[in-house]
């Protein structure tokens, strides 16, 4: 007799017929009781009585592997045609002799098994037999069954993939079966183990024969398949950063046009002065601009002019909207992710050579010895007569009367704010500039250098002057604070305490001031637009447009999104520097000196890269702090954002340093 176990066909011979059960001894060599009702097909031929045990487990196994493999499906679609309509339980040997002309025990036995397997036409009912399913539960199963198959099929076709291109290193895109799962693949190599998908992901490697780390074997897999370029961020598609704008909204944009005699009713005309830029040459945002002028009395009339995109960014538009999800502008070495689209952030709002530009400028009348004595705030219609670089300030200098005169003003501003306790930090910079055809360009800048510290402590000034005059008319804004350093460092410096942003006025040490806020980058910084707001409202009515809550709700949204911005910044700067590393020849010697030293471990400056790696102290032990030495580039690691080096104790022949004013690498 034949039945059902754990949905498995098994066959038996009756050794004992009991009130309640038969009494079985399987093909397994194993007894056991089952209630006769769960008996499903009872075959006409007997066991000899003479056979022992051991011959009839023979027999019964030998009677199952006659049917391991069915020589082909039996046509259920036909008998289940036949029964349309019919919702009766039937048995085995019913449906058989309905199926067959000849029916006998194989038949039975061979029509079981097809019944048990199919999930398509007929269902169990219970211990009676076998029902037909109705046409429309078929159709239902149908289509389960077709997508099953189709995405059995898009799974073979992943798995045949992913072995091409990371087993047999035959790069190829993905097959269109397997498209499907290119977005959990990309999660994983983008967010590693945090990934939802992680351990199906995990799976499907496996299932391909991969071995290494999900993460990175899925990053292999995008890059080699051409789906990313090899040195794709990232971080961009981890923290969500929006890259483009829609097209409905450049098209709204595109729309705006700035007509400067309308906005002279309540602006003050300055397109008069005399105004320079000082920036970048490939700066194309260009947020601040001055002009000055020295009066008969001696007194300076300085003016700080910063752009006005608020004028044309309005509350809860589009357009803000859309600032406020980006926050601010993102600088990579390949290029800027704007938080504006270009038309404002490069035109309009942009203080362009030779065009009317709306401002917020900020005034300060100064004595020969860099004392305020009087401040003004307005909106402003401006115009700038020319655009300078950095460089020529720093070549003028010698040669132009009023440059040297307004320099010696701001190192009268500069001591004024050291003498208060300001700390300096002058450290050069290396900047870094990818080139479309992925050349790596270093630039060395002296942070420290006439231009820069002439720009920078004019921004610094204007950013006093606002937050100290708003601040007396208790206008909230997001005002910049540092408490007084209560510890000292291992060689006396103050140990500085973080800067807080707060809605209220107060001192921030660092530099020197009794209050300070920053509104000079509205066309890169939502936090300096909504400044903006703020300072223009209370021009015109002498009231805030933000209460002291709404500024704090946009303090706490810049944490996060300050915090994202600048991960990204760094991470990308960190990754193209170590590639730059990574190609340079070998032996990879640079020269470096002591920067700081502790019990376990001390910090180097690479001097070229103005980058700092860290040794374990007992490398450093026969050295002082700003001692030189030279250090290998070991085991660098672009995409970990990891560089080891090691002391070159003894000079070496080839030992050899880029130089990042004139250096590229492909």
């Amino acid at each position: 007799m034949e039945f059902l176990n754990k949905n498995q066909v098994m066959v038996g011979v009756c050794t004992q017929v009991n009130a309640n059960h038969l009494r079985l001894l399987t093909e397994q060599n194993k007894e056991m009781n089952l209630v006769e009702k769960k008996v499903l097909h009872v075959l006409d031929q007997r066991l000899p009585p003479q056979a022992n045990r051991l011959e009839k487990i023979d027999w019964l196994k030998n009677w199952s592997a006659r049917f391991a493999q069915l020589p082909a499906e039996l046509d259920l679609q036909t008998l289940w045609e036949v029964l349309d309509g019919d919702t009766s339980t039937l048995s085995v040997a019913d449906m058989a002799g309905m199926y067959y002309s000849d029916c006998g025990d194989v038949e039975r036995a061979t029509l079981l098994r097809a019944l048990v397997e199919d999930k398509l036409y007929f269902e169990r009912k219970g211990d009676e037999g076998f029902a037909p399913r109705s046409a429309a539960n078929v159709a239902q199963i149908r289509e389960q069954l077709s997508k099953a198959a189709e995405k059995e099929r898009a799974r073979d076709a992943l798995h045949q993939w992913i072995h091409a291109v990371l087993v047999k290193d035959q790069p190829s895109p993905p097959p269109a079966e397997a498209k499907a799962f290119l977005a959990s693949l990309q999660d994983v190599a983008v967010r590693q183990q945090n990934a939802t998908p992680y351990p199906q992901v995990s799976q499907w490697l496996q299932a391909a024969g991969v071995q290494g780390k999900p993460e990175d074997q899925c990053l292999q897999l995008m890059i080699r398949s051409g789906i990313w370029d090899e040195d794709i961020n990232l971080h961009l598609i981890e923290y969500d950063v929006p890259r483009h704008f829609s097209q409905e909204l450049l098209q709204q944009v595109q729309a705006i046009a700035l007509l400067p005699e309308q906005y002279l009713s309540r602006r003050e005309d300055l397109r008069g002065h005399h105004t320079i830029t000082i920036d970048d040459p490939e700066t194309t945002d260009i947020d601040d601009a001055l002009s000055w002028q020295l009066r008969e009395d001696g007194h300076t009339l300085l003016w700080v002019h910063i752009a006005d995109p608020a004028e044309f960014v309005q509350p809860d538009t589009p357009l803000d909207q859309e600032a406020a999800r980006r926050f601010t502008s993102i600088y990579l070495c390949e290029g800027k992710i704007e938080m504006l689209p270009a038309h404002l952030a490069q035109d309009l709002c942009s203080l362009v050579q030779g065009q009317p530009r709306l401002a917020i400028s900020v005034g300060v009348e100064l004595d020969p010895e860099g004392q305020i004595l009087d401040t003004r705030i307005c909106e402003s219609l401006i115009q700038v007569h020319q655009r300078l670089s950095y460089d020529d300030i720093d070549a003028q200098l010698g040669d132009k009367p009023e440059l040297q005169h307004l320099h010696a003003l701001v190192l009268k501003l500069r001591q004024q704010r050291l003498d208060r306790g300001a700390v300096e930090f002058d450290r050069p910079e290396l900047r870094i500039k990818v080139t479309p055809d992925k050349q790596i360009l270093l630039k060395r800048v002296e942070r420290d250098s006439p231009a820069q510290s002439l720009v920078s402590e004019l921004m610094i000034l204007a950013n006093y002057i606002v937050a100290r005059t708003l601040g007396k008319a208790q206008i909230p804004l997001i005002y910049k604070t540092q408490e007084a350093p209560s510890d000292t460092m291992s060689d006396g410096r103050p140990l500085l305490k973080r800067a807080e942003m707060s809605t209220r006025m107060g001192l921030h040490y660092g530099l020197g001031l009794e209050a300070y806020t920053q509104f000079t980058s509205p066309i890169r910084r939502y936090n300096d637009l909504i400044l903006h707001r703020q300072i223009k409202s209370w021009l015109r009515t002498g009231q805030s447009m933000y209460s002291e809550a709404e500024i704090q709700h946009v303090i706490a949204m810049s944490d996060q999104a300050l915090f994202s911005a600048n991960f990204i910044q760094r991470e990308n700067y960190r990754y193209w520097l170590l590639k730059y590393f990574s190609q340079l020849p070998t032996p990879r010697h640079v020269a470096a000196s002591v920067r700081s030293l502790g019990d376990e471990k001390g910090w180097v400056t690479l001097e070229d890269y103005c980058y700092d790696v860290p040794l374990p102290a007992s490398d450093l032990k026969d050295l002082a702090v700003g001692a030189p030495l030279t250090v290998s580039l070991e085991q660098i690691q672009p995409r970990r954002s990891k560089l080891f080096v090691k002391r070159v104790r003894s000079a070496d022949p080839d030992a050899s340093s880029a130089a990042p004013e004139t250096s590229a690498a492909g």
